[in-house]
């Protein structure tokens, strides 16, 4: 089995596994929170759960979305412009979230967009490479690099 697949499975698991401790930690904050009543863990439950909730969506929503293009999209050819670094904080320097500038030669009318990848530095594209990409179906303007390309 090709490493891109098992990596995009690894990402499927990852996703639902953070769904369910997501809800895990929301009904264990309320079990505490029932037992507790009225104590600063009240606050603390609160405001962790306001958070975690939303993040946990989005990163869902962005998996979902993702693999919602890699079944349907359509093919297609960019020319890197720009590749700026994305990533808010130093993780690890081996998986970079990289934000590409492109150019699209096929698949569509001519036009500029960016796409988010999170890429291996080995294989980070640089300015002028024509690279092979999914354009989701949806919203043209929404591309991913297809898996197995670089």
């Amino acid at each position: 089995m090709p490493w891109l697949v098992q990596l995009t499975m690894l990402l499927n698991i990852l996703v639902w596994v953070n769904a369910l401790v997501v809800l895990l930690v929301i009904c264990s904050i309320f079990w505490g929170m029932s037992l507790v009543l009225g104590s600063p863990l009240y606050a603390a439950a609160l405001i962790l759960v306001i958070f975690i909730v939303p993040l946990g969506t989005i990163i869902m929503w962005r998996q979902m979305r993702r693999q919602r293009i890699l079944r349907r999209g359509t093919p297609g050819r960019v020319r890197v412009l720009r590749v700026e670094d994305g990533s808010p904080m130093l993780i690890g320097d081996d998986w970079p979230y990289i934000i590409l500038t492109v150019e699209v030669v096929e698949g569509g009318p001519r036009r500029t967009i960016i796409i988010g990848e999170t890429l291996w530095f080995l294989t980070l594209p640089e300015v002028g490479d024509e690279l092979e990409v999914l354009f989701d179906a949806r919203s043209p303007d929404l591309a991913i690099i297809r898996p197995g390309t670089l």
